[in-house]
């Protein structure tokens, strides 16, 4: 089963709580991306993943609709979230192995609290944001899965972060699967000056700068007869190695 990316316990705080704001993607027609080394295909996508490069078995592509799905802009009182999930599939072309994947991206976050002015009685708001992303790697039956995932809370400023899936020596298809998740809380600061009463907003905002980039890396397979040609080989250096020495 694949493991949560976040508490059971958050995940029903917000969707017993959060308004019913969230943007439903428009689907698209289905995304494939041919590679030197490998395919890319996605049954749909609301934005259109490109390839950015591909050059000596490194393939790297732009994933933008995490940016577009994970924005909800900046709240001051209340909470806002945003869900993002993407199914991507990797095939590799004969002769061509996968041997790792990487997935690349950064974060950007605001937080503004006012303070109660000096000498006045008041409560001082709040403001907070969370986020997540994780990506896992399975057989197209759902077996062999590994995750790899980032996560952050009350960002002020920026957070690029790398996801990394390790050496690999596989062929034949793999599906990748993104889950991510931005949350921000808000409460105004209060104060009262004799009897006149002020608010201040407070702000919260966490968001993907830019597209997610895939990148995957690929090498040749040699050809069984390659294989035979090379131990062919070695096997006549070997020999004139022993003539010399006998020599």
């Amino acid at each position: 089963m694949r493991p949560p990316l976040f508490a059971a316990a958050v995940l029903a705080t917000l969707f017993a709580w959060a308004p019913a704001h969230a943007a439903v993607p428009v689907l698209a027609a289905p995304v494939h991306i041919d590679t030197t080394g490998l395919t890319f295909d996605t049954a749909a996508s609301a934005r259109a993943e490109t390839l950015i490069s591909d050059i000596n078995g490194v393939a790297t592509f732009a994933l933008p609709n995490a940016a577009d799905q994970l924005a909800f802009g900046s709240v001051s009182y209340g909470f806002l979230h945003q869900t993002y999930a993407g199914l991507f599939q990797l095939n590799t072309r004969p002769g061509y192995k996968i041997t790792g994947y990487s997935l690349s991206g950064e974060f950007g976050g605001t937080r503004t609290v006012q303070a109660v002015p000096d000498g006045l009685t008041g409560t001082v708001g709040t403001a907070a944001t969370r986020a997540a992303l994780s990506i896992g790697a399975h057989l197209p039956d759902g077996s062999g899965w590994t995750t790899r995932s980032h996560s952050l809370a009350d960002l002020n400023g920026s957070d690029g972060f790398t996801l990394s899936s390790g050496p690999l020596d596989h062929t034949g298809a793999l599906a990748l699967e993104l889950d991510g998740y931005t949350y921000g809380f808000g409460t105004p600061s209060t104060w009262k000056d004799g009897n006149w009463s002020s608010t201040a907003p407070s702000t919260a905002d966490v968001w993907l700068k830019d597209s997610l980039r895939l990148t995957v890396y690929t090498t040749a397979v040699p050809e069984p007869h390659s294989y035979a040609l090379m131990l062919a080989g070695l096997a006549l250096v070997g020999g004139l190695a022993r003539r010399r020495n006998k020599a």
